[in-house]
């Protein structure tokens, strides 16, 4: 089965108005928020309900650990879920109910659209102490914990299952075959468009034996500032020692090299905050930041005011 390229998401196989449509039926009959990810599991945020996540799963999602958990969750129930052609409704890593419905065409997997969420009964003590041994060793505030579950969704297994098999058979209704044709083939030529401006990029640098190694490093960060990255990490991508690699970025960039992922992120903070309404709670996380009090110093830096002031000053810009 194929993957699509990075080009091709979610949100270019249905419209917002679409999933707002799909997200209106499925929240009136079953009252559960959606969470479209594409195959890499990051969020397609126009296709998200608004906010998609309880307060119990933005509490765990804003630690590092559960942010890196909720992540691999995610592409492991949108697998056995493209795998097996059918939702796939599972305890996650946190203790509570997640389904998934994959988002197929003939054979190209686009992603999954997540729901759920909830528990099947209401918590207890038990809940506690396997929600302690889940987290062993990590630190979380037992109290906001207790509240946060205790404000989930109750939802009988059975009415999972008919939710899970209601949002698929919407989703396959909306899927146009024409339209993703078409993206295919727009797709392929984005593809070799990118990568002939990459080559005539190269071919003008005159110190192209090293430099170039700085192009898989920029596109490493690009890609993956929403996670914690080592300096070994992004060199791996290179051919270059880190100290040849960090000398040669500062060098030619003018920049450290974990100057520009700073950007990176605050960058993509910026975007968040004007096009999505999520607190900044869940935008740190989302843009790499495990540490809030230091995400919200760095973007006032950067930006020359915190991420509230900057929202409202170009949200409609």
């Amino acid at each position: 089965m194929s993957t699509p390229s990075s080009e091709m998401e979610l949100k270019d196989i249905f419209t917002s108005a679409q999933f707002k449509a799909i997200e209106s039926s499925f929240v009136s009959k079953y009252g559960m928020p959606l969470e479209s990810c594409g195959t890499n599991g990051k969020e397609s945020l126009s296709l998200c309900s608004s906010p998609c996540h309880p307060y119990f799963c933005r509490v765990i999602r804003n630690s590092r650990p559960g942010a890196v958990r909720c992540r691999r969750d995610r592409r492991r129930w949108m697998n056995i879920a493209i795998q097996t052609g059918k939702p796939h409704i599972d305890v996650c890593h946190a203790g509570i109910m997640l389904g998934c419905v994959p988002v197929v065409y003939r054979g190209t997997q686009f992603g999954g659209v997540f729901f759920g969420k909830c528990l099947l009964k209401k918590p207890g003590k038990a809940f506690g102490r396997e929600f302690r041994g889940r987290f062993k060793g990590f630190r979380f505030d037992g109290d906001e914990v207790r509240r946060a579950a205790g404000r989930l969704k109750i939802v009988p297994e059975r009415q999972l299952v008919r939710a899970g098999e209601f949002l698929q058979s919407r989703l396959k209704r909306a899927l146009v075959p024409a339209k993703v044709k078409v993206l295919r083939e727009q797709s392929a030529l984005r593809r070799a468009e990118k990568e002939s401006k990459r080559k005539r990029l190269r071919a003008a640098m005159p110190y192209i034996s090293e430099s170039s190694a700085i192009w898989p490093a920029m596109e490493y960060m690009n890609h993956h500032y929403d996670r914690p990255i080592t300096l070994a990490e992004i060199t791996r991508t290179t051919k270059l020692s880190e100290s040849r690699l960090s000398h040669l970025f500062t060098e030619k960039m003018g920049i450290t090299l974990f100057d520009y992922l700073t950007r990176v992120r605050i960058r993509n903070a910026k975007r968040l905050l004007q096009t999505t309404d999520w607190e900044c709670l869940q935008i740190g996380p989302a843009v790499g930041y495990d540490n809030q009090s230091y995400f919200m110093r760095t973007f006032k830096r950067l930006a020359g005011a915190t991420p509230q002031r900057w929202r409202i000053r170009n949200k409609h810009k």
